[in-house]
């Protein structure tokens, strides 16, 4: 029973991460999706020079999607499609399973021009900057294993409770 509990809280966890993903970002305070700074702000303790700074900006910006493009429109779509899905009286399987496929593909896809963009900006930066990088990937890399791992503790102790 616990089993099914936690796998459930797992695949609707990594439902919502990948919804989120697809969505092209965390919804922000003013409503907008993809619309926060938080891959730019890493950079900004990094002391670039005002070219970086215009550089780094500009290939964030032709990673964000245009609200008028087919893109964002295919977006509107799927998540239409997933809201007829869950709220239907019968699970659909199949329609099920071919979101699942489409939303698969665009996390991949996500996630291989988010690579890109990173490789183009870790080109920009002198030796210097690169280290300071690396550090403060790591520091946040293990500031959110901590949170996952007292995260996790709390939800195993409710769930033995």
């Amino acid at each position: 029973m616990k089993k099914k509990i936690v796998s459930t809280l797992l695949a609707t966890g990594l439902l919502t991460t990948a919804g989120t993903a697809v969505a092209g970002g965390k919804d922000c305070k003013n409503g907008h999706f993809g619309q926060h700074k938080g891959g730019m702000r890493i950079y900004k303790k990094l002391d670039l020079n005002k070219d970086q700074k215009q550089q780094i900006k500009a290939i964030f910006k032709a990673m964000r999607p245009d609200h008028k493009s087919d893109e964002f429109k295919k977006r509107q779509e799927h998540m239409q499609a997933r809201k007829e899905v869950i709220q239907s009286d019968t699970l659909d399987e199949v329609a099920l399973n071919d979101l699942a496929e489409k939303m698969a593909e665009k996390v991949k896809q996500r996630f291989i021009q988010r690579a890109k963009a990173e490789h183009e900006i870790w080109l920009l930066l002198t030796p210097e900057q690169r280290e300071k990088l690396l550090e403060k990937q790591n520091k946040h890399r293990e500031k959110m294993q901590d949170k996952f791992e007292k995260r996790m503790k709390k939800h195993t102790e409710k769930l033995d409770d």
